[in-house]
C-alpha cells in the first residue's frame, strides 16, 4: 500500500501525466531463488484489476484490457479480473495477512507454519482487531462503508483469513524473512506501516502494529514465550 502514492510524487506529480495503473493482488507463495529467479511453492490464486492513478478516476484504455487479457490468459496463475471496488477490498485483506503473518515470522525466526504455535493466537487476534478498526475508517472515508463490508472486514472473520492462509503456506518462508535473511530492506513500512499512519490519520490505537515495525527494524528477535 502507497507505493502509487510514492510512484506519482517521484515520475508523474503532474495528474494529466500519469499512466493507467493496474494492480494484482497475488496469494501464490513464491520464494526467490537470485537475481531473477524465482520458486513457485504453492498455488492459491491471484486478482487483478484497475486501480486510480491518483486523479479520482479509473480510465480503462486499450493497452490496459490488452495487459489485463495477457495477464488473466494464463490457467497456471489462477487469476481473476475483478471491478476497482472488489479490488480495493482484496487488496486490504492481503495486506491484514501480509501484516500478520510477514513480521511474525521475522521476529520469531520462524517459517509460517511456526505462527500457528497457540502462544501467538492472542497477539494475531490483537493484530486484527486493531487492523479491522482501521479498515473500517479507511472504508468509510475512500468507497463507502455498507453492511457487507463491515461484516468481511470484523476482526474474528479476519482472524480466520490469516490462520486459514497460514495454514496453506505454513511450509513456506515468508517473502519479508527472506529479505531480512538477506540482508534487505523489508517492506516493514509499507505494511505494518500503513496501520500506523492510518491509526494515528483516523486517531485509532495501533500500537501492536506500532511495535512491530520497530522490532522488525531494530532486527530484534522474540522468543515465543515472551509474547506477552
Amino acid at each position: 500500500m502507497g507505493v502509487i502514492d510514492e510512484v506519482n510524487d517521484l515520475c508523474f506529480p503532474k495528474v494529466e501525466k500519469r499512466p493507467n495503473y493496474l494492480t494484482a493482488i497475488v496469494v501464490h507463495g513464491v520464494f526467490s531463488t537470485g537475481p531473477f529467479s524465482a520458486t513457485h511453492a504453492a498455488v492459491a490464486d491471484m486478482k487483478i484489476g484497475l486501480t486510480s492513478n491518483g486523479s479520482g478516476r479509473i480510465v480503462e484504455n486499450r493497452g490496459a484490457k490488452e495487459m489485463l487479457e495477457r495477464v488473466v490468459k494464463p490457467e497456471s496463475l489462477v487469476v481473476k479480473e475483478v471491478e476497482p471496488r472488489e479490488l480495493i477490498a482484496v487488496q486490504l485483506e492481503k495486506l491484514c495477512v501480509n501484516a500478520c503473518i510477514n513480521p511474525l515470522t521475522v521476529i520469531f525466526r520462524t517459517l509460517n507454519g511456526g505462527l500457528l504455535d497457540e502462544r501467538v493466537k492472542g497477539l494475531r487476534g490483537v493484530l486484527c482487531q486493531e487492523g479491522s478498526a482501521v479498515f473500517l475508517k479507511y472504508l468509510e472515508a475512500t468507497i463507502g462503508l455498507d453492511e457487507g463490508l463491515k461484516e468481511r472486514f470484523e476482526a474474528e472473520r479476519l482472524e480466520n483469513m490469516v490462520r486459514e492462509v497460514t495454514e496453506r503456506v505454513k511450509e513456506n518462508k515468508s517473502s519479508m524473512y527472506q529479505d531480512f535473511d538477506a540482508g534487505r530492506e523489508t517492506e516493514i513500512r509499507y505494511i505494518n506501516g500503513w496501520f500506523a499512519k492510518r491509526g494515528e490519520e483516523y486517531g485509532v490505537d495501533v500500537r501492536t502494529h506500532e511495535r512491530l515495525v520497530e522490532l522488525v527494524e531494530a532486527k530484534e528477535e522474540v522468543k515465543l514465550d515472551d509474547i506477552g
